[in-house]
């Protein structure tokens, strides 16, 4: 029996530090319904998840996307408006950090990767602008169509100001400093030719979450 009673303080000393330690308060999940992928409400940054919908091409479910802004940042670009274009224009031109998550549910060959990124950047960016850029497009074409794309594959598309940063899974992909590319990426999902009207509409669903 001594031997436990030796024992005894370390065993008040760890019940004591699991009673003080702070809770482990679970990340709240929100569901995309139409492709069932779960998206944290808030982001490893801290960022918000302003909204999350699905790209369809045909009758097929493409990929789910969830676009995540800094609250206070989108609040202050917005000026008290949150009508739907006030919202697509301080996605597209606002310089704060946005996060987009591209979880894939269907797997999709290189050559139409490339296609529809090409249809959606060129559907919505300016002529000069496309031209300025035409040597980085063409590189992030080459990246993003590289060995297609495989059900489970999730992207993340980060901006900031003028910096672009792609990753697969945990691996940067692609880089770029150009504010062209940053805005024509957002261009895509919230311009005059989007890619999808309705996943327009979904990715800024949660604003009163959000900003209010």
């Amino acid at each position: 029996m001594r031997p436990l009673s030796v024992c005894r303080p370390a065993v008040a000393a760890l019940l004591l530090s699991l009673l003080l330690a702070p809770p482990c308060l679970a990340t709240e999940k929100i569901k995309e319904p139409a492709s069932g992928v779960e998206f944290d409400a808030t982001d490893r940054d801290g960022l918000k998840l302003l909204g999350a919908g699905v790209r369809r091409m045909m009758v097929f479910n493409v990929y789910a996307l969830a676009l995540y802004v800094p609250g206070d940042k989108l609040e202050k670009e917005l000026g008290g408006k949150t009508d739907p274009e006030s919202l697509y224009r301080a996605v597209i031109y606002g310089t704060f950090k946005k996060r987009a998550l591209l979880h894939f549910v269907r797997g999709i060959g290189g050559d139409k990767v490339r296609d529809a990124f090409r249809a959606s950047l060129e559907g919505n960016m300016a002529a000069e602008d496309l031209a300025a850029e035409k040597a980085t497009l063409e590189r992030f074409y080459d990246i993003m169509a590289s060995g297609g794309v495989s059900d489970g594959d999730v992207f993340e598309f980060v901006t900031e100001g003028s910096k672009v940063r792609v990753t697969k899974g945990s691996k940067e992909i692609f880089s770029a400093d150009t504010v062209r590319l940053a805005r024509g990426l957002w261009m895509g999902w919230f311009g005059a030719n989007p890619v999808c009207p309705k996943l327009k509409a979904a990715l800024v669903s949660r604003v009163k979450e959000v900003v209010e």
